[in-house]
């Protein structure tokens, strides 16, 4: 009787500590294969594209591309991978973003060794699956209309910097935060004001402070 086919699996993760602690899950399940693994988003796309995958565990946040940056650019080439995303962040933003591109898996990584794998059962099946908090923060906010209205303009670079910045560090100190130039920041910043149509020096840090808590902030 020949086997069953194995559910071929990518892990994307710019921590390797993360990617380890993924694979530790995943080797609990003898039905998931982990083919590849990256640290960089181009590479997942890469990997997405050459590798028959059936599954991604993606990072939201990677250097060379963004997860979701990835999940849309493998929607333009018709790819049919299941995605889970992670994130370090309570942030619905993002959780919206996902969704509108077909994800509907999405779980924080403080909860992955929890909920790992009732994730990737629900992404497999076409299910929606938030980490408990998420539900929370969802129930939350859902009756407060239109408190993420403006950050869903944001990417997540800019969402990154964003919230960085309602910590009130300056452009230096999230350069170094973020492993990116100052000069990145600074355009971050300046794409941010024009998209929320922020006038003004210190509007941008007010509006940060102000959504610190929608942002995610610690």
């Amino acid at each position: 009787m020949e086997d069953p086919k194995r559910t071929r699996v990518l892990l994307a993760d710019d921590h390797e500590l993360i990617l380890e602690g993924l694979e530790r899950l995943l080797g609990q399940r003898p039905e998931l294969e982990i083919v590849a693994r990256t640290r960089r988003g181009d590479d997942a796309l890469a990997r997405l594209e050459s590798d028959d995958i059936d599954l991604a565990v993606l990072d939201i946040s990677m250097p060379g591309m963004d997860g979701l940056s990835v999940i849309s650019a493998a929607n333009e080439r018709d790819l049919t991978t299941r995605f889970v995303l992670l994130t370090m962040f309570e942030d619905l933003t993002y959780v919206r973003k996902a969704e509108s591109l077909g994800v509907s898996v999405f779980l924080l990584k403080e909860a992955a060794t929890n909920e790992l794998l009732l994730a990737i059962d629900a992404a497999l099946a076409g299910r929606r699956y938030l980490s408990s908090s998420l539900v929370e923060r969802f129930i939350h906010t859902e009756t407060t209309p239109g408190n993420t209205a403006a950050l869903g303009k944001l990417t997540p670079a800019e969402l990154d910097v964003l919230r960085e910045l309602s910590l009130n560090k300056t452009s230096r100190e999230i350069a170094a935060t973020l492993g990116v130039s100052p000069r990145t920041v600074q355009n971050h910043r300046a794409h941010i004001c024009a998209k929320l149509e922020l006038r003004g020096s210190n509007r941008l840090l007010e509006f940060a402070i102000e959504n610190r808590e929608r942002l995610g902030s610690e």
